[in-house]
């Protein structure tokens, strides 16, 4: 792999800046390096590769300033303990930069959620892409949202809920596992949707096919926000609609060695233990 161009991108936890510069420093012998807090990231960055040096959402706005999130090499490195999604350690982004060269880094292919909004008496329009998840809420935190929603164009119910999130496989470990969704491959061509403390408990989450289209109405006299990734916001008046999908992929390049339910058993320490 021939690299020309590197982004950088990293958080305001301890040491994160300092890394930073450190590959700013060791790569920008041989290519060009743009090194920047994901907090300043502006417009779209062209690059042959990418590292996101923090948490979880500090790779979720690196992916969304690349111009080709879906060929170029994300590193992500950890700088916290709880991310699924960052498994590089600060110690090892040399060697899986070095392996990147030599065409021998694990690289791990992810399904994007593509979200779509349409006003009343209006055309479907792009709202954000997501590699962990579509959130739909109540813009007032107290009452109940109401929502019509249709999978594949077929009626599937109301959903009576604080809200509702439908997950990509990688965003399955995140929100909507603390809502009680199932955790997923990260590599399935799949989708979560999970209501958010249900008021009828027969609301249950639903795994959906890759290819399938999810669609969600607000009710009259109802308002609502929606959110991709936790990052992106719009809010949305009573009579709108969202629709969610896959479209996209995301590379993420890592050391190898460990499959993903080794991660998840550490992660979640399964273990046994205190911390269990």
């Amino acid at each position: 792999m021939t690299i020309r161009r590197v982004l950088i991108t990293f958080n305001n936890r301890p040491g994160s800046s300092e890394l930073a510069r450190q590959i700013q420093g060791e790569l920008s012998r041989s290519a060009e390096v743009e090194c920047v807090n994901v907090h300043d990231l502006e417009g779209l960055h062209k690059a042959d590769l990418a590292f996101s040096i923090g948490g979880d959402g500090t790779v979720l706005g690196c992916l969304r300033a690349l111009e080709d999130c879906g060929n170029t090499p994300v590193i992500a490195v950890s700088m916290g303990t709880v991310g699924f999604i960052t498994e590089v350690q600060p110690e090892m982004w040399r060697e899986v930069y070095d392996r990147l060269l030599d065409g021998t880094a694990a690289l791990s292919r992810r399904r994007l959620l593509a979200s779509e909004v349409k006003l009343p008496g209006g055309e479907w329009e792009p709202f954000a892409d997501a590699l962990n998840d579509i959130v739909i809420t109540n813009k007032e935190r107290t009452k109940i949202l109401n929502l019509e929603m249709t999978i594949d164009g077929r009626y599937a119910g109301a959903l009576r809920s604080d809200g509702v999130i439908v997950a990509s496989p990688t965003g399955s470990t995140a929100y909507s596992m603390a809502a009680g969704g199932p955790i997923l491959d990260p590599e399935m061509e799949a989708m979560v949707i999970s209501p958010i403390c249900p008021f009828t408990l027969s609301n249950r989450p639903v795994v959906v096919g890759g290819n399938s289209v999810v669609e969600f109405g607000i009710p009259r006299n109802q308002g609502a926000e929606v959110a991709a990734d936790g990052q992106m916001c719009r809010s949305l008046g009573s009579e709108s609609q969202v629709r969610v999908s896959c479209a996209g992929t995301a590379l993420l390049a890592g050391p190898g060695g460990r499959s993903f339910i080794e991660v998840v058993r550490r992660k979640l320490h399964w273990d046994g233990g205190i911390n269990a």
